[in-house]
């Protein structure tokens, strides 16, 4: 089984098997494949998860019905992953600590993050930020920062494998605290975010909320332009807060802290990272 084979998306038939941490038959050929790939070409990868996130993120790029789908599939997850490694180099992102980058971007920007919401009603894991307290950026060491801190925050919302194949949703909030000058700042962090948003990130993202106040929905067309399609349509802009929790489960932590949320989800990661392997093949 190649790229993009899901002709059995249940794990394999043994029902003791914790799907969280274990392929599926057809993830496990194709991280195979793609692991051989990247060692062929020289490509470097962080782990066995970071390429089956990667086969995940392509899947639906090519029609079943294309007599070469695997082979693109293959491809596309190549090209990825190797743009990848070159804007992290570029951008001064390999030689930094995601976890430290949170740490420092929590310090400098407290309230720049929104971990209220935990999932969707769809199930997906939330990243949550508020654009009226866009974090600092403008030198080369803020910009690189805030990258490596928003990645970090992807990877660890997608933690295990069940999270990686439902995928997760990003979440905007302004609260009422939005001015024009803010509303500058946050689109030239979209900007500086759009190339990883297009054609290099590993993680699926399913759902991208948003609340913006009704005085800036000028600011919506240019905002959207500036996303990748994908992702734009799959964008819901809503005009406040009561909006916005009727995307959600009811259950919410008002008292959770990054911190606390950065332990609990690195436990997890963790945890994927030591029990995924090949060995069985």
């Amino acid at each position: 089984m190649l790229i993009g084979d899901n002709s059995q998306l249940a794990c394999d038939s043994d029902e003791s098997v914790d799907t969280r941490f274990s392929f599926t038959d057809w993830e496990r050929a194709s991280v195979q494949r793609l692991r051989l790939a990247c060692l062929e070409k020289g490509i470097r990868y962080i782990s066995l998860f970071e390429l089956v996130k990667y086969v995940l993120v392509v899947e639906s790029s090519v029609q079943d019905s294309d007599e070469q789908a695997d082979a693109k599939r293959l491809q596309i997850a190549l090209s990825r992953i190797q743009k990848r490694r070159a804007w992290e180099k570029r951008h001064g992102l390999d030689q930094i600590d995601g976890d430290v980058a949170l740490q420092q971007l929590l310090e400098a920007k407290p309230k720049y993050f929104a971990p209220t919401y935990l999932k969707d009603k769809e199930g997906h894991n939330v990243v949550g930020h508020n654009i009226a307290h866009s974090p600092p950026v403008g030198t080369k060491d803020k910009d690189s920062i805030y990258l490596a801190a928003e990645q970090r925050r992807w990877d660890l919302a997608a933690a295990d494998m069940n999270e990686a194949r439902r995928g997760m949703a990003l979440v905007c909030v302004a609260n009422g605290k939005l001015t024009v000058s803010r509303a500058m700042r946050y689109l030239r962090l979209t900007l500086l975010a759009r190339e990883n948003l297009s054609d290099m990130h590993c993680n699926r993202i399913r759902r991208v909320y948003a609340e913006v106040p009704s005085f800036l929905t000028h600011f919506i067309s240019p905002a959207k332009r500036m996303l990748p399609r994908k992702i734009n349509d799959r964008l819901t802009i809503v005009g406040n807060l009561a909006e916005l929790e009727d995307s959600f489960i009811a259950e919410k932590d008002d008292a959770l802290t990054l911190t606390a949320w950065m332990a609990s989800r690195k436990a997890i990661h963790d945890e994927t990272l030591s029990k995924l392997t090949l060995d069985d093949l």
